[in-house]
């Protein structure tokens, strides 16, 4: 007498398990997505602030914070990518792997972003003030480079207003202003341009807009990532549970 074929992996088992692993298939798109545009954006912050995180932009575009956000984005591409190898390959072992590095990533990203937020609001742009300004910008030419550069290109002068320097320099010089040209071209040989030939507003607000825009970016797909990989490790958790089922119960043919 033949022992009959008892199936305890039913059809029902089956449908429910591979929504969960086609839901989390399809969660890696947008992480990969939000992890592009961080790395395009801190890229960005490191061209804009390249030469002068350091010295005069605020500290969200200080070197080590592009850094965190350019390791933070390899790291959700890497995990993006090794979830969507796992998910089409229903491996146990690396899908258990999987959650641990999800959990991970998540609890640790949000202790860093206590922490950065944390500089962000209660640190100044390092010891910067007016006297620091002024002398290294007699002193450090990589500095006095730095100091022209964004001048020129924001048309903006001092960190609040031309008067911030005491020997005002030619990169505020603002051309496009009555007889701006003229006296531009006549304080060549001076050590410095009269205050009313410079670029009236600071670079303060210039710098900050631009420091806002970037940590907002970053930090708001951050955030996303976040609670995307928290539902995709609810999703694998199932998953991985209904896939140990299925190993251990296959059908008995006697």
């Amino acid at each position: 007498m033949k022992t009959p074929v008892v199936y305890v992996w039913s059809a029902s088992d089956q449908e429910k398990y591979q929504k969960y692993e086609e839901a989390a298939r399809w969660l890696m798109a947008p992480l990969i997505l939000l992890g592009l545009l961080i790395f395009i954006v801190s890229l960005w912050a490191f061209i804009e602030f390249r030469d002068c995180s350091w010295k005069i932009a605020p500290p969200t575009a200080s070197y080590p914070v592009l850094i965190i956000f350019f390791i933070i984005s390899i790291i959700i591409l890497l995990l993006s990518a090794y979830g969507l190898v796992i998910f089409n390959r229903e491996d146990l072992k690396h899908m258990s792997l999987f959650i641990r590095f999800c959990t991970l990533f998540s609890v640790l990203s949000v202790i860093l972003m206590i922490i950065l937020w944390i500089c962000t609001v209660y640190m100044q742009s390092g010891k910067f003030t007016i006297d620091s300004m002024q002398l290294s910008y007699i002193c450090l030419k990589e500095t006095s480079e730095c100091w022209d550069n964004i001048q020129e290109i924001h048309g903006c002068c001092g960190w609040n207003s031309p008067k911030d320097w005491k020997i005002i320099p030619h990169s505020c010089c603002d051309y496009y202003i009555n007889y701006g040209k003229e006296i531009c071209e006549k304080s060549k040989n001076l050590e410095g341009i009269p205050v009313e030939a410079a670029y009236q507003e600071g670079c303060k607000n210039h710098l900050y807009s631009r420091s806002l825009i970037y940590i907002l970016l970053t930090s708001i797909s951050w955030v996303l990532c976040i609670l995307l990989f928290l539902v995709v490790i609810f999703l694998a958790i199932h998953l991985l549970r209904g896939l140990k089922i299925k190993e251990k119960l296959e059908p008995i043919i006697g």
